[in-house]
C-alpha cells in the first residue's frame, strides 16, 4: 500500500500495484493471535484492476523494476 516518495515504496508495491487496487483495511493488534507474535498486522483487501493492464513484456518490466530498487 506505499506511495512513491516513502521508505516502504519498493519493489513489492510497484509489482502489486501494477496490477491490483490495494486497500488497507485495518491494523491488527498481536494479541488476537497465539502465539503472539512480536510484530503489528495488517489487513489487505486486493482487487484486480479492469481492465487487465498490460505490458507487452512483464518479465522484462520486473527486470526494471527490481534494477530500480536493487541500489537505493
Amino acid at each position: 500500500t506505499a506511495s512513491p516518495g516513502y521508505k516502504s515504496y519498493g519493489i513489492l508495491s510497484i509489482i502489486a500495484q501494477y496490477a491490483l487496487d490495494v486497500k488497507r483495511l485495518m491494523n491488527i493488534s498481536p494479541s488476537v493471535f497465539r502465539p503472539m507474535p512480536r510484530v503489528d498486522s495488517t489487513l489487505i483487501h486486493f482487487h484486480k484492476r479492469q481492465p487487465d493492464p498490460c505490458v507487452e513484456d512483464y518479465r522484462f518490466f520486473k527486470r526494471i523494476v527490481k534494477g530500480a530498487f536493487s541500489q537505493r
